[in-house]
């Protein structure tokens, strides 16, 4: 299928289109015999170039926010630059023209909008995803960090500790006593288990001098 200009706004249409895809003109490459009743010249065609410069302008602008949109996510997810660039691409006229002409695709202004409004919320959703993960993992590793910080602060400290929580008892500080108790919750469990693997250390080496012994 060649390309050849309407013959109205003069944008590149195939000759086979049944109707002009920029200003709706039937059989837009048949000569202008064919219809004598349209004018040769005059407001359509002004308009339609207005049209089609407007159309290019808006491409630019919106294609070249899209990449420096992209430019921007670069550092943060692939998947988001990945779909700006796509979206941009679609309303860069350079990109549109190398379309038409190499690959004969023409995409309708209606579905092109959609299609990139999808590839934009598709990458704003991608965005959110990620900041969500990252936000996770900073949760966990200050989650960590503070176990941690209970762990070595019992063990230094643990004498200290269940001196402070019975003394909140006797004062009859309820809350003060259960919240020293829940901050060292772990750390005394993980104390334990540490202590009670010791005990099974110490008698299964007990056992094995016993044994020794005997023999």
């Amino acid at each position: 299928m060649a390309l050849q200009p309407c013959r109205e706004c003069g944008h590149s249409v195939s000759t086979e289109a049944p109707t002009c895809p920029n200003c709706g003109t039937p059989r837009p490459t048949a000569p202008r015999e064919d219809y004598p009743h349209q004018p040769a010249a005059g407001p359509t065609v002004q308009s339609g170039r207005v049209q089609q410069i407007a159309v290019s302008v808006g491409g630019w602008i919106g294609g070249g926010f899209l990449v420096l949109v992209a430019l921007g996510t670069l550092f943060t997810t692939l998947l988001a630059t990945t779909l700006f660039l796509l979206a941009a691409a679609l309303l860069l006229p350079p990109v549109t023209a190398w379309l038409e002409a190499r690959l004969n695709l023409m995409i309708p202004g209606k579905a092109r909008t959609w299609v990139v409004l999808g590839l934009v919320v598709g990458a704003v959703f991608s965005i959110a995803a990620s900041t969500t993960t990252e936000q996770q993992r900073e949760a966990g590793r200050a989650a960590s960090t503070h176990a941690a910080a209970v762990r070595a602060d019992f063990q230094t400290n643990h004498a200290a500790i269940i001196h402070r929580m019975d003394s909140a008892s006797t004062a009859h500080n309820y809350p003060l006593a259960v919240s020293i108790g829940d901050n060292h919750e772990i750390a005394r469990c993980e104390s334990r288990a540490e202590a009670q693997g010791r005990q099974r250390q110490g008698a299964a080496a007990a056992r094995a001098s016993v044994k020794a012994s005997s023999e």
